[in-house]
């Protein structure tokens, strides 16, 4: 059974999609809100992996200081 014209049309779209995405999308998607700063700053456990590669990170800024976020970024649901 050969493979329609839609079915490939469709096939063709979808490798399209992920062609864009890992080449466009991804990359901006993979830092999204982090700083120069952030991105090459060093961070607990990065001695773990010897010449370990960080892949990215997504970051905000909330604007009240570290103790006031802090619990409620750690609290446990009940």
């Amino acid at each position: 059974m050969t493979p329609t014209a839609a079915q490939k049309w469709a096939g063709a779209s979808a490798v399209g999609a992920l062609a864009v995405y890992a080449s466009v999308l991804r990359p901006r998607i993979q830092w999204l809100g982090t700083s120069n700063e952030e991105r090459t700053a060093t961070y607990p456990g990065d001695d773990l992996i010897p010449g370990g590669r960080r892949y990215g990170a997504m970051a905000t800024t909330i604007a009240a200081p570290p103790e006031c976020v802090w619990p409620w970024l750690a609290a446990v649901p009940a």
